[in-house]
């Protein structure tokens, strides 16, 4: 009876880990080799995408990327230069926490026969949504610099570097 008391006390004043906390530690759990100094940048990738202006909404975009890779690569600045991947699930729960500067590059569509033209921007990465089911990415983003021309429509291989930030470690 006593034990019973015991746990039952226990779990009344132990605070129960939130859903960030989880997301934290798992991708913690998933890059074993780092310190809490590492200094990381994250790399995500796919085949295609589509940028749009959201309605009533200035300087505000909706990015959707197509075919992306399941996982996002990471790695640390020198001294340490350590590199690995983890999960994109992982990855994205994590942005509930901190919203995270990227750079956005993409090849734009146009006239295959000229050279390739290509974008880049410096945003602010919010709202994640992916579909698994159809391997699709869509994020708000948010040019961090104000009245920068913003090209929308079709994109070609777009890749988001993606700064450290708060859930991860030197974020």
């Amino acid at each position: 009876m006593n034990v019973i008391f015991l746990l039952a006390c226990s779990l009344l004043t132990t605070p129960l880990m939130s859903d960030q906390s989880i997301a934290r530690s798992y991708a913690y759990a998933q890059m074993t080799d780092l310190s809490p100094d590492d200094k990381m940048l994250f790399i995500l990738n796919a085949q295609d995408g589509h940028l749009e202006s959201k309605p009533m909404m200035k300087n505000r975009y909706m990015l959707t990327l197509y075919n992306v890779s399941k996982e996002v690569t990471y790695f640390t600045d020198r001294p340490a230069r350590k590199a690995g991947k983890v999960s994109i699930d992982v990855f994205l729960q994590t942005f509930r926490q901190e919203q995270p500067n990227a750079g956005l590059v993409s090849a734009i569509h146009g006239n295959e026969t000229m050279s390739p033209k290509f974008s880049d921007i410096a945003v602010t990465l919010s709202n994640p949504r992916y579909e698994a089911k159809h391997n699709r990415l869509t994020i708000d983003v948010d040019p961090i610099e104000k009245g920068v021309r913003v090209s929308t429509g079709d994109l070609g291989a777009t890749t988001l570097f993606i700064d450290d930030f708060g859930p991860f470690p030197g974020g």
